[in-house]
């Protein structure tokens, strides 16, 4: 009887895959993106604009963890354009035959903060306070193992000899996003997070103070479409866009710098 239902379900399972690529080649033009969380504040707008620009597309975007996407789309995710948050994870693609060379795209360089959310905690870039203050008890930062700002926030801390000292005071997140709900939730006081969400906060929600850059590596992001998104025209067209004038004006906006 066990068989029977196992039988039903991958038979159901394999009905609905069927019924949703159907539904995706009947419909408008698409394509599906994986995004790193530090881009959950300009997606919105960049897709807006794509869209007056291509009526009558659609972009349909996940974020996440870079590296995690990186391990999906090495699996066989069905996944047309993958935007990193550095650049060695779509080098890395490209090396293992899963994406295509001549996309490659630099799209925006990265800037890392210290955040809090509690308007009465005072910050500034003299992290030696992180181990100092009897009021912070613990930092969130993204999972360096697979996150490039959790690996800039780490480069960061070794680079002022506080890394080893700060170890039972860390609380890692999957992504950024976690990460800031960690500190967002009181889970932690402070967090170290890419500049774009920090500056997308809610009016009044806390603080933040840029890290000097000269402290961690650039971080460079870059964009490549998949061996399934090279023949997609929507994410050709939409890698396209990041880097056009529109869109530089929109990364600009929203804190990144640009690549040369």
């Amino acid at each position: 009887m066990r068989q029977v239902r196992i039988k039903v379900v991958k038979i159901v399972t394999m009905l609905l895959l069927w019924l949703l690529f159907a539904a995706q080649t009947s419909a408008e033009p698409s394509c599906t993106l994986a995004a790193a969380s530090d881009l959950i504040p300009v997606m919105a707008d960049l897709k807006s604009a794509f869209a007056k620009e291509h009526p009558q597309t659609q972009v349909k975007v996940s974020f996440g963890s870079s590296g995690n996407f990186f391990a999906q789309i090495r699996n066989g995710a069905p996944l047309d354009l993958f935007l990193s948050a550095d650049t060695n994870y779509p080098s890395m693609l490209i090396k293992h035959g899963s994406g295509d060379p001549a996309s490659l795209t630099l799209y925006a360089i990265g800037h890392l903060v210290l955040w809090t959310s509690t308007s009465n905690l005072q910050i500034s870039t003299n992290l030696s306070a992180l181990v100092t203050n009897a009021g912070i008890s613990r930092i969130a930062l993204p999972n360096p193992s697979h996150s490039p700002y959790g690996r800039a926030a780490k480069s960061a801390l070794e680079h002022l000899g506080l890394w080893s000292s700060l170890q039972h005071k860390l609380v890692l997140g999957e992504n950024a996003a976690q990460a800031m709900q960690f500190a967002q939730s009181g889970h932690a006081q402070v967090s170290m997070l890419p500049l774009s969400m920090a500056q997308n906060r809610p009016e009044g929600s806390g603080n933040f103070v840029k890290i000097p850059p000269e402290w961690y590596p650039p971080i460079h992001q870059a964009g490549v479409l998949t061996t399934q998104g090279s023949q997609n025209p929507v994410a050709r067209q939409f890698l396209a866009f990041l880097v056009s004038q529109s869109g530089k004006q929109i990364f600009a906006s929203h804190g990144f710098s640009l690549p040369d």
